[in-house]
């Protein structure tokens, strides 16, 4: 294994640890009534995610590569359109969730799980901020610097681990 590949590796481990661990520590200070509420509300806000990764993973990043491979001139250019792209789904994608989000909870759901809706408006803003994180790891894996999308997602699994205790400490459940 190449010490690329031993990156990526690192890099896919954080990642898991990011996203899950902060579920694991929610358990520990959130009530369980309010941990339903906070999975039903992160469960909808990663279809946007889900839907534009499986695009990226599947068809945008293959192709970045291949034309890194064959002409390291366009490349740049390429990436830089794949992700505008990308960005822009994304950001259209959580403006429409977050507008609609109270009044979709609401009529999906009883009024245990209504407060989902603010919370799942909470998470959108978050979400864009991860989604941009993830655009920048894409790029420096599909360029060859995985040892940069390493140290973004080592900073940022601290800060998620930091931001929950301190978000809640400060603002309850919507921190």
């Amino acid at each position: 294994i190449g010490r690329s590949s031993g990156w990526i590796f690192l890099t896919t481990a954080l990642t898991f640890l990011g996203n899950q661990g902060s579920r694991l520590i929610q358990g520990f200070v959130v009530t369980s009534s309010q941990l339903g509420i906070i999975s039903l509300a992160q469960a909808i806000a990663s279809i946007p995610a889900e839907i534009a990764q499986r695009i990226a993973t599947g068809v945008a990043l293959p192709r970045i590569a291949q034309i890194r491979r064959e002409r390291t001139s366009s490349h740049q250019d390429t990436t830089r359109k794949v992700h505008g792209i990308y960005a822009i789904f994304l950001l259209l994608s959580y403006v429409i969730l977050w507008i609609i989000s109270p009044i979709a909870i609401r009529f999906l759901y009883d009024y245990r799980y209504w407060g989902a809706g603010h919370i799942l408006q909470l998470l959108c803003i978050n979400a864009m901020a991860t989604n941009i994180k993830n655009i920048h790891t894409s790029y420096f894996v599909a360029t060859g610097g995985a040892n940069l999308a390493f140290k973004v997602q080592l900073a940022a699994a601290i800060s998620n681990v930091a931001g929950i205790f301190i978000g809640y400490h400060l603002g309850g459940i919507d921190g």
